[in-house]
């Protein structure tokens, strides 16, 4: 009897070392899917994770101690941010570069934003501060667990992205864009991991695949491409898609102009609360370009581009405010205000 309640002990076991199909299991791999869909607007990342119980610490910690990749990488997740665990900078670094090292994706992405310069202290919780790494860089045996450097953070974002990662094409491209000794071939390089990104139906890989492609900055210049592109983020409220089309068609430098258009963007933007576009459709309805001439309407959008700082709204406003009438003047005020 001892005997057969030791086999189904060991069974259990081994059933959840190796990752059988327990609810927990399923768990672990949507938290892992939704750390690996973080998006770059989000500080830090948004992470939705399960709320965690007690069962499923343990089972992800067994999971994790034998070797389970999809395991380390959540528990280095939750290690970062404190999910259900005190935040722990050293069990966060194990965790991530031992599921990396077995090639699995979503860590890798987490390693390269944490050796990403660009990346490192927006992507760190406040809890774990710079003296907090310094004193965890190197392991016991002596080995670099972390250091702040750009060919690191190309080494884990390139490892990522090659096995689909699209987060990782998006950050691997910001990464090669913003070196400060860029290379063409480097430019090259951010253009090709941008396209896959848009193709993988990532906004903000569209978004900078498209700005490449109408300035002919690491690809050969093709307006069609990049207003395509531009318009696919725009479409799903990409405030800086919309604002660069407004641009496109107001000043027609690489198109036709067509001011419609332009102030048809412009007031998505604003409406979105770019300043930048705010001072411009409020600009164009001032003088009556691609909208009906509304000195209301104008004074609202400056005086909302002038809160956040706008260049030359301010000015543009407060111009605009001698061809007005004392109501409309009050009228605009108080809808500026709303």
């Amino acid at each position: 009897m001892k005997k057969k309640i030791l086999v189904a002990l060991i069974s259990v076991v081994v059933l959840i070392a190796t990752g059988a199909a327990t609810l927990g299991y399923f768990r672990m791999h949507n938290d892992e899917q939704r750390i690996a869909a973080g998006t770059l607007t989000d500080d830090p990342p948004r992470i939705i994770l399960d709320k965690l119980d007690d069962g499923y610490l343990w089972e992800i910690r067994l999971l994790a101690h034998f070797g389970n990749a999809s395991a380390q990488a959540v528990l280095g997740a939750r290690y970062q941010y404190g999910l259900g665990v005190s935040v722990d900078a050293v069990q966060m670094l194990q965790n991530y570069l031992e599921a990396a090292e077995k090639g699995n994706h979503t860590a890798q992405l987490m390693l390269g934003r944490l050796y990403d310069p660009y990346q490192y202290y927006e992507f760190m919780t406040t809890e774990i501060t710079q003296s907090t790494i310094d004193s965890v860089i190197k392991s016991p045996s002596g080995n670099i667990l972390l250091t702040s450097k750009s060919g690191d953070a190309k080494n884990w974002y390139q490892r990522s992205a090659a096995q689909g990662n699209v987060e990782a094409m998006v950050m691997l491209g910001e990464l090669l864009v913003k070196e400060t000794r860029m290379a063409d071939d480097n430019i090259t390089e951010a253009a090709e991991w941008f396209l896959k990104a848009a193709e993988n139906e990532n906004l903000y890989g569209q978004l900078r695949i498209g700005e490449m492609y109408v300035d002919g900055y690491g690809v050969n210049e093709d307006v069609d491409k990049g207003i395509y592109w531009l318009k696919k983020a725009a479409e799903q409220g990409i405030v800086e898609a919309e604002l660069a089309l407004g641009m496109e068609y107001e000043t027609g430098h690489t198109m036709v102009r067509d001011i419609q258009k332009a102030a048809e963007w412009y007031l998505l933007a604003a409406q979105h609360g770019n300043s930048s576009a705010q001072r411009n459709i409020g600009k164009l309805y001032a003088n009556g370009e691609g909208v009906p001439r509304d000195y209301v309407e104008a004074y609202v959008w400056l005086s909302r581009a002038a809160a956040q700082g706008a260049p030359s709204a301010a000015q543009a406003r407060d111009s605009l405010e001698s061809r007005m009438t004392p109501s409309q003047v009050e009228t605009a005020q108080r809808n500026a205000s709303l």
